[in-house]
């Protein structure tokens, strides 16, 4: 289980300030979280922030149990050796087991590959890192995707097809959770189904955990275990789905994101 408690953040160079507030949930492995809020609303800060690519300022992120974040710290940053700058600030993240975050994936649109290599030249020059992936898992979810462009150049395909290959290599490491912001978009409806049904697969398979942010709420509606809202760096609304639909007289997300405005 991923458990975050009590986190706090803010861009200290924006203007904006803009904070995350005192936020605690859990992702549970064999379960699908939905992260829904409206744009600017903090979602794809917080998935940061659980991936490591950002450091909250207090509370902790526990991996079964576990505290991965070892220093609190603002003068750089390291991430599983890769260096990333956030404006004109730089945080410094250094993590006590490397080996627990390559149990969690991520698609929070970072560069993933070389874009001037094919994709299929991606996919065996990067797999060498992950000695769990499964080639042959590969290729039967690229088959799902109805991906069939290996020796295009990843620059040359569509921001859809992208996600696709993205999504097709992390499965492939058969992770025990992964975070999306926003797969779904730029995507055609037979896409989006397809894509919720081989998460679907790593929920059912091998007990994989899921957080997904999305506005495309109609759409996932029926496979959601958990719901969590953030507004304004805030959570303000967190459960199970049946209790809360139940809570808001509903059978839809929309309208928990109706009843949920302005109530922070």
């Amino acid at each position: 289980m991923i458990e975050c408690s009590n986190i706090h953040f803010h861009y200290k160079n924006k203007k904006s300030g803009f904070q995350i507030q005192d936020i605690s949930l859990q992702i549970e492995p064999g379960y699908f979280t939905c992260l829904l809020g409206h744009n600017g609303a903090g979602k794809t800060t917080f998935l940061k922030l659980i991936y490591g690519m950002l450091m909250p300022e207090s509370g902790d992120v526990m991996f079964d149990g576990e505290d991965v974040l070892s220093e609190k710290q603002y003068d750089g940053k390291v991430i599983a050796g890769t260096d990333i700058s956030e404006g004109c600030e730089r945080e410094k993240l250094t993590l006590t087991n490397l080996d627990t975050y390559h149990q969690i994936c991520a698609y929070v649109g970072e560069e993933w590959c070389i874009p001037f290599l094919s994709v299929k030249d991606n996919v065996d020059t990067l797999s060498v890192l992950y000695p769990e992936f499964d080639h042959e898992l590969y290729e039967e979810l690229s088959r799902k995707l109805d991906f069939s462009e290996p020796n295009t150049l990843y620059f040359r395909l569509s921001t859809g097809q992208q996600m696709k290959v993205q999504l097709c290599f992390q499965l492939a490491r058969r992770p025990k959770y992964i975070l999306l912001d926003e797969p779904l978009a730029n995507l055609d409806v037979v896409a989006k189904r397809d894509i919720i049904e081989v998460l679907q697969q790593g929920i059912d398979e091998w007990n994989m955990g899921v957080m997904m942010s999305t506005h495309l709420l109609d759409e996932i509606s029926d496979v959601v275990d958990y719901i969590a809202v953030i507004e304004n760096g805030k959570l303000c609304e967190y459960g199970e789905r049946d209790e809360i639909f139940a809570k808001h007289n509903t059978d839809s997300l929309r309208e928990v994101m109706r009843s949920t405005d302005g109530n922070v």
